[in-house]
Protein backbone atom coordinates (compact mmCIF):
# COMPACT_ATOMS: atom_id res chain seq x y z
CA UNK A 1 0.00 0.00 0.00
CA UNK A 2 2.64 2.11 0.73
CA UNK A 3 4.16 2.11 -2.80
CA UNK A 4 1.14 3.26 -4.12
CA UNK A 5 -0.06 5.76 -1.51
CA UNK A 6 2.52 7.86 0.58
CA UNK A 7 1.38 10.31 2.61
CA UNK A 8 2.78 12.39 5.69
CA UNK A 9 4.78 14.87 3.40
CA UNK A 10 3.47 18.52 3.07
CA UNK A 11 5.18 20.67 0.20
CA UNK A 12 4.87 23.76 1.86
CA UNK A 13 8.40 26.34 1.92
CA UNK A 14 6.74 28.97 4.52
CA UNK A 15 6.23 26.28 7.17
CA UNK A 16 8.68 25.34 10.50
CA UNK A 17 7.22 22.61 12.75
CA UNK A 18 9.54 22.53 15.83
CA UNK A 19 8.85 20.29 19.01
CA UNK A 20 9.00 21.35 22.57
CA UNK A 21 12.54 20.15 22.64
CA UNK A 22 14.11 22.66 19.97
CA UNK A 23 12.62 26.00 21.31
CA UNK A 24 12.39 27.85 25.07
CA UNK A 25 10.09 30.62 26.10
CA UNK A 26 10.95 33.17 28.29
CA UNK A 27 8.91 36.28 29.49
CA UNK A 28 11.04 39.25 29.52
CA UNK A 29 9.04 42.65 30.81
CA UNK A 30 5.83 41.69 30.36
CA UNK A 31 6.39 39.99 26.57
CA UNK A 32 6.63 36.88 26.18
CA UNK A 33 9.99 35.23 23.39
CA UNK A 34 10.39 32.12 22.23
CA UNK A 35 14.03 31.14 21.19
CA UNK A 36 14.14 28.62 18.64
CA UNK A 37 17.27 26.64 17.63
CA UNK A 38 19.62 27.73 14.45
CA UNK A 39 22.00 25.84 12.75
CA UNK A 40 24.89 26.89 14.52
CA UNK A 41 25.47 25.58 17.68
CA UNK A 42 24.52 27.50 21.10
CA UNK A 43 22.94 30.29 18.91
CA UNK A 44 19.03 30.72 19.19
CA UNK A 45 16.97 32.79 17.10
CA UNK A 46 14.53 35.00 19.05
CA UNK A 47 11.23 35.46 18.04
CA UNK A 48 8.92 38.06 20.05
CA UNK A 49 5.45 36.39 20.67
CA UNK A 50 2.13 38.43 20.80
CA UNK A 51 -0.07 35.68 23.23
CA UNK A 52 0.02 35.85 26.72
CA UNK A 53 0.66 32.65 27.86
CA UNK A 54 3.80 30.38 27.17
CA UNK A 55 3.22 27.99 24.17
CA UNK A 56 3.85 24.77 24.61
CA UNK A 57 4.48 21.11 23.01
CA UNK A 58 4.30 21.79 19.00
CA UNK A 59 4.96 24.91 17.48
CA UNK A 60 4.23 25.69 14.02
CA UNK A 61 5.71 28.51 12.26
CA UNK A 62 3.85 30.03 9.34
CA UNK A 63 6.25 33.42 7.26
CA UNK A 64 3.49 35.36 5.77
CA UNK A 65 4.74 37.13 3.00
CA UNK A 66 4.62 40.81 4.44
CA UNK A 67 7.57 39.39 7.26
CA UNK A 68 5.43 38.27 10.07
CA UNK A 69 5.62 35.65 11.63
CA UNK A 70 2.28 32.96 12.28
CA UNK A 71 2.16 30.81 15.46
CA UNK A 72 0.09 28.07 15.88
CA UNK A 73 0.42 26.53 19.47
CA UNK A 74 -0.89 24.98 22.27
CA UNK A 75 -1.03 25.89 25.71
CA UNK A 76 -1.19 24.68 28.97
CA UNK A 77 -5.17 23.67 29.98
CA UNK A 78 -4.99 24.15 33.88
CA UNK A 79 -3.06 27.74 33.49
CA UNK A 80 -5.71 29.04 30.74
CA UNK A 81 -8.55 27.51 33.03
CA UNK A 82 -7.20 29.28 36.33
CA UNK A 83 -5.81 32.95 35.09
CA UNK A 84 -8.89 33.14 32.80
CA UNK A 85 -12.61 34.50 34.65
CA UNK A 86 -15.33 32.77 33.54
CA UNK A 87 -17.83 34.34 35.30
CA UNK A 88 -20.09 34.45 37.98
CA UNK A 89 -23.38 33.00 36.10
CA UNK A 90 -24.00 29.27 36.72
CA UNK A 91 -25.03 27.63 33.56
CA UNK A 92 -26.52 24.39 33.19
CA UNK A 93 -29.78 21.82 32.70
CA UNK A 94 -30.97 19.51 35.26
CA UNK A 95 -32.97 16.77 33.86
CA UNK A 96 -35.58 15.88 36.40
CA UNK A 97 -37.33 12.77 37.97
CA UNK A 98 -39.97 12.77 35.08
CA UNK A 99 -37.78 13.51 31.96
CA UNK A 100 -38.53 17.58 32.76
CA UNK A 101 -35.80 19.88 31.85
CA UNK A 102 -34.81 23.36 33.78
CA UNK A 103 -32.22 25.70 32.01
CA UNK A 104 -30.11 28.08 33.92
CA UNK A 105 -32.97 30.52 34.42
CA UNK A 106 -35.09 28.48 35.75
CA UNK A 107 -37.36 27.96 33.23
CA UNK A 108 -38.73 24.38 33.05
CA UNK A 109 -39.38 22.53 29.45
CA UNK A 110 -41.83 20.04 29.19
CA UNK A 111 -45.02 20.64 28.69
CA UNK A 112 -48.26 19.32 31.41
CA UNK A 113 -45.11 18.05 34.06
CA UNK A 114 -45.55 17.96 37.58
CA UNK A 115 -43.75 20.81 39.14
CA UNK A 116 -42.93 18.65 42.46
CA UNK A 117 -42.09 14.68 42.20
CA UNK A 118 -44.53 14.01 44.85
CA UNK A 119 -47.36 15.57 42.58
CA UNK A 120 -46.94 12.54 40.34
CA UNK A 121 -49.02 9.52 40.04
CA UNK A 122 -45.90 7.35 40.63
CA UNK A 123 -44.95 8.69 43.56
CA UNK A 124 -46.25 9.55 46.78
CA UNK A 125 -48.28 5.98 46.94
CA UNK A 126 -47.80 2.66 49.64
CA UNK A 127 -46.51 2.33 52.47
CA UNK A 128 -43.00 3.54 51.62
CA UNK A 129 -44.28 6.75 50.85
CA UNK A 130 -45.56 7.64 54.21
CA UNK A 131 -43.80 9.44 56.86
CA UNK A 132 -42.66 7.13 59.81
Amino acid sequence: MRKHWQGGRFHVTNRIVSDAGSYTTKVRHGRVWVYLQSLERGQRIPLPFKGEYLPTGILRLLLQPNGQVEFHHAVDEDTVCSTRPCGADTVGVDKGYIEAYTDSNGERHGEGRPAVRGEHPRHGQGPAAQPP
